[in-house]
């Protein structure tokens, strides 16, 4: 039986209040600050961006295939500390799901693109709130609580590359992450964002 897209929106909700009460949360956080991942640094690598720590690596990245057919998905802990600082939105190379555990902070999220510019929807993430992210659907993350946001990040394996929407065209992240005048963040790992 497949579940229909409002009630599979609805248990995502329920799942998010439930991981982000305070004892859970803080017991997810914890677990996961004992297998770090790959830190996000600013380009001088003199600050930190985002902290990130493996909850459950789930797919082989060489084969960018899952470990297990029965659960394809990889969790990691992320504490975002400060806003994105690229000047453009970005996309991920995955289906995922964010869920914020504790903190939150405020996203811009493309709407459409115009003969204007592009049209974005501010949204506010708050502790025990989640979100979707598609490959193709660009973002970027305008302001971080104070204190950070510690957010639960559930991903598929890659499905394609990640970049960056400059007038309306896809850059790759690499091609955008060369230029130092177009991101302050260039010290991005290139596999997974």
């Amino acid at each position: 039986m497949l579940i229909g897209a409002p009630m599979k929106e609805t248990l995502w909700r329920v799942f998010a209040v439930i991981v982000s009460r305070p004892c859970v949360a803080a017991w997810i956080i914890r677990r996961a600050q004992r297998t770090p991942y790959q830190h996000i640094t600013s380009a001088d690598g003199q600050e930190r961006y985002m902290g990130r720590w493996w909850l459950f690596e789930g797919y082989d990245r060489a084969r960018q295939q899952p470990k297990h057919r029965w659960f394809p998905w990889s969790v990691r802990v992320h504490h975002i500390l400060r806003e994105d600082r690229d000047r453009d939105l970005h996309d991920h190379p995955w289906h995922a799901r964010t869920i914020i555990l504790q903190g939150g902070y405020v996203e811009l999220r493309l709407i459409m693109i115009n003969t204007h510019g592009q049209v974005t929807e501010r949204i506010e993430r708050r502790t025990g709130t989640c979100a979707a992210l598609r490959p193709g659907e660009y973002h970027r993350i305008d302001q971080v609580a104070a204190g950070g946001a510690y957010t639960l990040f559930i991903t598929r394996p890659k499905s394609c590359d990640w970049g960056f929407l400059v007038n309306g065209v896809k850059v790759p992240w690499d091609v955008y992450t060369a230029d130092d005048s177009a991101s302050f963040e260039s010290s991005r790992v290139a596999d997974d964002k």
